[in-house]
């Protein structure tokens, strides 16, 4: 087990993309080197031992000879052992469009029948490339399911959006955020159909809603596709009126919640999708006017969900949980949740914010490292070899 009291420094070495790694233990105290385990070789590190420390204590200011803040190296009373550092799941909930127009073609507005061989169908293409995409599909990353409109009486319960079937939009969701449930959802998508108009903020707003119910403590994240302009603007006298401000709106609350939101325009009308995008923390949206087009966006977006940017530690240090130290590549992470590093609400992981995470998934940057100094006082390195 790893022990996080004071008198112990850990260091582990991620990358962005893989399941976990090592950590190394050190104590202040003389022990025997485990580094290598009962065989001889650490796994994941290749034999190798990570160097971490504090500055040299003889040395002046703490530093070198000359004063210069010096680099943690390894601590020669350091004794090692590994740990095993745990990515944590992603939940990805699909908001998906369903309306009326997902039966046009792909690459124009033309009508666009199911079984045609000379153009290719919105949903049909939808049922199938999801039908690929949830197949290979990671195991860590837990979907759910939301549609918009419902496919279901507008006379139900809890519904929202009026009393007509147009905009209709029932409460909760069509599949739970769960690990393992791509046949669920995709027999959902093919039993569902299409129809109605986009009310999209119903829609995001109820994700938001959903998804502040799941406390599995994992990461959060919404998946929207759709191929229009929202419209069913609440108090609007026509179903067909545009709602894009609410929504965007909307994208931006479930930000701000936490829970960035992923943008997929089906079709050659999706055009108004950027701001969108940007509002939902994730600078663009993906076009996708032929098949291929969607299936790339939706293993894209899965993919960077799946890599993740939060980790397990096991437990924040007691003496002083903000004596941890991250560092990115062998430099120092500030402590913040927007621009840096953070905690999760019970100090049990650690979550790489703004900047740092996106440079970790998209390959930009590659490896994390925890540290933990000696004693909770001691300042942190600016950088450790």
């Amino acid at each position: 087990m790893m022990r996080l009291g004071s008198g112990f420094m850990f260091a582990g070495i991620l990358a962005g993309a893989i399941a976990g790694s090592q950590l190394s233990a050190c104590s202040s105290s003389t022990a025997g080197d485990e580094s290598s385990g009962a065989n001889g070789n650490p796994s994941g590190l290749g034999g190798g031992k990570v160097g971490i420390g504090l500055p040299d204590p003889n040395a002046k200011d703490g530093g070198t000879p000359n004063g210069t803040p010096a680099p943690a190296t390894g601590d020669a009373n350091c004794g090692s052992s590994t740990n095993k550092l745990e990515k944590k799941p992603a939940d990805l909930l699909l908001v998906l469009d369903r309306s009326s127009s997902m039966t046009r073609a792909m690459d124009s507005a033309d009508n666009c029948a199911a079984s045609s061989t000379s153009c290719s169908q919105r949903w049909k293409t939808m049922i199938s490339s999801l039908g690929t995409v949830l197949a290979s599909s990671p195991a860590d990353v837990y979907w759910g399911l939301k549609f918009f409109t419902s496919p279901s009486n507008p006379t139900s319960s809890g519904g929202r959006g009026g009393s007509s079937n147009a905009c209709y939009l029932s409460a909760g969701v069509e599949v739970a955020v769960t690990p393992n449930n791509a046949s669920a959802i995709q027999t959902q998508i093919t039993q569902a159909g299409t129809g109605n108009s986009t009310p999209t903020r119903l829609a995001i707003e109820a994700a938001v809603t959903y998804l502040k119910t799941v406390n599995d403590g994992n990461p959060k994240y919404i998946l929207l596709a759709t191929d229009g302009e929202p419209n069913c603007a609440p108090g609007s006298t026509s179903a067909g009126n545009s709602d894009l401000v609410g929504t965007i709106a909307a994208v931006k609350s479930a930000a701000a919640a936490g829970y960035k939101v992923f943008v997929i325009g089906v079709g050659p009308e999706a055009g108004n999708l950027t701001e969108l995008a940007q509002a939902g923390g994730t600078d663009h949206f993906y076009s996708a006017s032929t098949p291929a087009e969607l299936s790339s966006a939706l293993t894209t977006i899965v993919g960077t969900v799946a890599a993740g940017c939060s980790y397990q530690i096991g437990a924040a240090p007691p003496a002083n949980p903000n004596a941890l130290g991250v560092y990115l590549d062998k430099s120092l992470v500030p402590q913040s949740s927007t621009e840096g590093w953070s905690y999760d609400s019970s100090n049990t992981s650690i979550k790489l914010n703004g900047t740092y995470c996106s440079d970790l998934t998209s390959g930009k940057k590659t490896l994390v490292e925890i540290y933990l100094p000696c004693e909770p006082s001691a300042p942190l390195p600016p950088v450790i070899l």
